[in-house]
C-alpha cells in the first residue's frame, strides 16, 4: 500500500511538470494597433494577429468611424467625423478593441523649439493630413511674427521673424478645433544669438511613423464602382470630349468621396463664384461680433458695377442693411451688394482666411474677381453648408443659395434642395452646387464659352449625367 501511494505521488508530480501545449495563436491573439489617430475622410488598416478563423468587426459608433473587413483577419478603419470610438474585433471567442481618435487633421512640425537672434527669421515646416484649415496662435506677438507661405501638397512653410528678446509659444491647429489638434512650438529670441536651434529646420522633416499607413479615402479601392457607375463615368468623359471649350467638372459626395473629376486644379477666371467664399468670411465676422446684420451702408457712386443684380437700378443714397446685401450677393449675384460688403468688411481679413485655407494664390486686390478652381469652390460650398444652420447670418446666406437665380442645373434637377452660385465673365461661365437628398453631393461645372454666352446644353448634360453617377451608388 505504501509503495502504491509512492507510485501515485510520483505520477502526480510528473504530470504537474509536463507542459500542456497551448495554441500559439491563443497566446498571441491580439490587434496590431491598440490606439489609432486618424483625420476625417482618411482610412487605415488594422489586423488581428494569431486568429485561427475569420474575424467579426464592429464599432461603438459607426457615425464617427467604422471597420470594413478586408480578408479574414484585417479591416480598414474609415474615419467619418470627429470624435473617439472603439473598434472591436471578435476572433476565436475573444473580443479585442482598439481606440480610434478621429480628428479634423493630424499636424506635425519640423522643430519643437526654435532659437533666433533678434532680427532674424527662420522657416518651420508643418505637415498636415486632413483639413488644411490651419491657424496659428501666437502667445506673444511682441517677440515674433508668423507668416504662412505657399502650400506644397500636405506641407506648408511657416516664416517666423524675431522682433525682440523673449519667449513665445506658437500653436498650430485646425480652425475651430484647437483642443483636439493643437501642436506647440517654442520660440526663443536672444539678441546675442546664443539660443540658435541646431539642425536644419528648413527641411520638411520626417512625418510621424504612425502616419505611414493613413491614406485619403479618395485613393481607396473603389468597391462601389459598379457597372452603372462605370457606364455613366464613360458617358461623362464622352460629353466632355465633345465640348468645344475647356472645362472643369467635379462631383463629390461627403459620404463616399470624389465620384468624378476632370481638370479640377486649373485656375481660371472665377468671376462671381468668389462671392461664395466672401460671404462665408462676412458671416464669420458677424459671428465673432465684429459687425451686425442690422448695420447699414449708403449706396454711393463708387459702389456701382453693372451686369448682374438689382441695387444698380436704385438711386444713389439709398440705404441697405448687411442682411439684405448678403442675401442679394448670393440670390441675385448682385455686384453692387458685393462692393458694398467689401466697403464694410474689407479684403485683408478675407485674404488671410484664404491663406489659412491653403489658397494664398487667391487674393483680392486690384482684381476683386480673382482666378479660382473647382477644388476651391468645393471647399467653399462645403464650408458654407457646414455652417448653414449655425445662426441667423448663416441661415440667410444658405436660404439665398437655395433660391439663387439664373442656375442652369436647376432646370434638370428638381424636387430636392439645391443650393447654387454661378459666376460669369467674358469667356467663362461656372456653377457650384450643393445638391441635397438621401445622398448629398457637390457638383462643380466650370466652362469656357464664346463671349458671354453660357453653354446651357453642355451644363444640362453634365448635370443629368452627374445625377446618374450619384444614383448608381444608391443601389
Amino acid at each position: 500500500m505504501k509503495r502504491l501511494l509512492c507510485i501515485i505521488t510520483a505520477i502526480i508530480i510528473a504530470v504537474s511538470l509536463i507542459e500542456i501545449p497551448v495554441s500559439a495563436e491563443a497566446n498571441t491573439l491580439k490587434l496590431n494597433r491598440s490606439n489609432v489617430d486618424i483625420p476625417v475622410n482618411y482610412y487605415t488598416t488594422i489586423k488581428v494577429k494569431g486568429a485561427k478563423g475569420s474575424v467579426k468587426w464592429s464599432s461603438s459608433d459607426s457615425n464617427i468611424a467604422l471597420a470594413e473587413p478586408v480578408g479574414e483577419s484585417s479591416a480598414e478603419i474609415i474615419a467619418k467625423k470627429e470624435g473617439s470610438v472603439y473598434i472591436y474585433a471578435k476572433a476565436d471567442g475573444k473580443k479585442l478593441k482598439c481606440k480610434v481618435n478621429v480628428k479634423p487633421s493630424l499636424i506635425s512640425v519640423s522643430a519643437d523649439t526654435v532659437g533666433l537672434a533678434s532680427g532674424d527669421s527662420r522657416m518651420i515646416s508643418v505637415s498636415v493630413l486632413g483639413s488644411k484649415d490651419l491657424s496659428v496662435r501666437n502667445s506673444n506677438k511682441n517677440v515674433c511674427s508668423v507668416t504662412l507661405e505657399k502650400w506644397d501638397n500636405n506641407s506648408v512653410n511657416i516664416k517666423v521673424e524675431a522682433k525682440k528678446d523673449g519667449a513665445a509659444e506658437l500653436d498650430f491647429y485646425v480652425k475651430d478645433h484647437y483642443d483636439s489638434t493643437a501642436v506647440p512650438v517654442s520660440i526663443l529670441v536672444d539678441s546675442e544669438g546664443m539660443l540658435m536651434a541646431e539642425g536644419d529646420i528648413f527641411s520638411k522633416g520626417d512625418v510621424p511613423d504612425e502616419w505611414e499607413n493613413i491614406t485619403p479615402l479618395s485613393s481607396r479601392d473603389r468597391k462601389w464602382e459598379n457597372d452603372d457607375y462605370k457606364k455613366y463615368c464613360s458617358e461623362m468623359q464622352k460629353i466632355i470630349g465633345e465640348y468645344d471649350h475647356g472645362c472643369e467638372i467635379l462631383l463629390y459626395s461627403p459620404e463616399i468621396g470624389e465620384l468624378f473629376s476632370h481638370n479640377t486644379l486649373e485656375y481660371v477666371p472665377g468671376a462671381s463664384t468668389i462671392k461664395l467664399a466672401y460671404v462665408y468670411y462676412c458671416c464669420t465676422q458677424i459671428e465673432q461680433g465684429n459687425h451686425s446684420l442690422d448695420e447699414k451702408l449708403e449706396y454711393a457712386e463708387k459702389h456701382y458695377y453693372g451686369s448682374s443684380g438689382k441695387i444698380q437700378f436704385y438711386e444713389y443714397g439709398t440705404e441697405w442693411s448687411v442682411a439684405t446685401l448678403i442675401d442679394y450677393v448670393l440670390r441675385y449675384s448682385d455686384n453692387v451688394a458685393y462692393f458694398m460688403l467689401l466697403d464694410i468688411f474689407g479684403e485683408d481679413g478675407f485674404n488671410q482666411m484664404l491663406r489659412e485655407w491653403g489658397y494664398g494664390t487667391i487674393q483680392l486686390g486690384e482684381r476683386t474677381f480673382p482666378d479660382v478652381n473647382a477644388e476651391f469652390l468645393k471647399m467653399s460650398m462645403l464650408k458654407m453648408k457646414e455652417k448653414s444652420s449655425d445662426g441667423q447670418c448663416w441661415r440667410i446666406a444658405w436660404n439665398a443659395l437655395l433660391q439663387s437665380e439664373r442656375i442652369e442645373t436647376r432646370k434638370e434637377i428638381s424636387g430636392i434642395d439645391l443650393a447654387a452660385k454661378f459666376g460669369s465673365t467674358y469667356g467663362y461661365y461656372h456653377e457650384v452646387c450643393y445638391i441635397g437628398g438621401d445622398m448629398p453631393h457637390v457638383l462643380i461645372i466650370m466652362t469656357g464659352v464664346e463671349g458671354k454666352t453660357r453653354s446651357e446644353a453642355f451644363i444640362r448634360k453634365v448635370a443629368v449625367c452627374a445625377e446618374n453617377i450619384v444614383n448608381s451608388q444608391k443601389v
